[in-house]
């Protein structure tokens, strides 16, 4: 972990927006797209830390679009995403997403959410994140609310996520009106 992102596994603790986030995207998206060029078609930088002003988990969000999740399910990927320092973590198949996270047994620093391209949750992720980019006021009615929720459930994590979930839905509602 350094100074700028991990966090403990289902500890929820957010930070003030780091400007570093960004940087460390970019690294981390050149390094996948070099290793992976037949596989990956593109990165998006995902979650709070990809929101200026928005305080966060400390942890990149990366969403890979790619043809078809059956590709990163072969162990030559699982074993090339290992040597990068990623494991498997799960497979969301109702929302058709393969999830591999990146760090320690016990500290995250990035998220790696495999998607396929033009995928329902992938448009709702970026669509959320451009509003709230174009929309300070709904941003910052969103960070006042994630902060509530982390000292509501500041160890656990998916209650913490399914909380936002009502509040993301009703953003993701009025940036498609």
């Amino acid at each position: 972990m350094n100074n700028y992102i991990g966090l403990k596994k289902g500890v929820v603790k957010l930070k003030k927006h780091n400007a570093n986030w960004a940087k460390l995207f970019e690294k981390e998206k050149k390094l996948l797209l070099k290793e992976f060029p037949d596989i990956i078609l593109e990165i998006h930088h995902g979650g709070s830390t990809a929101i200026p002003n928005i305080p966060a988990k400390p942890i990149i969000d990366m969403f890979a679009e790619i043809s078809s999740l059956k590709k990163v399910k072969t162990r030559k990927i699982l074993e090339d995403l290992q040597k990068l320092g990623y494991n498997f973590y799960s497979e969301d198949k109702k929302n058709n997403r393969i999830l591999y996270v990146k760090g320690d047994p016990k500290i995250s620093t990035h998220h790696l959410h495999f998607v396929k391209k033009d995928s329902p949750e992938l448009k709702k992720t970026l669509i959320f994140k451009e509003y709230l980019l174009k929309n300070p006021k709904v941003a910052k009615d969103y960070s006042g609310f994630k902060l509530m929720l982390a000292k509501k459930y500041p160890k656990d994590r998916r209650a913490y996520t399914t909380s936002k979930d009502k509040f993301i839905k009703s953003v993701i509602k009025k940036a498609k009106i």
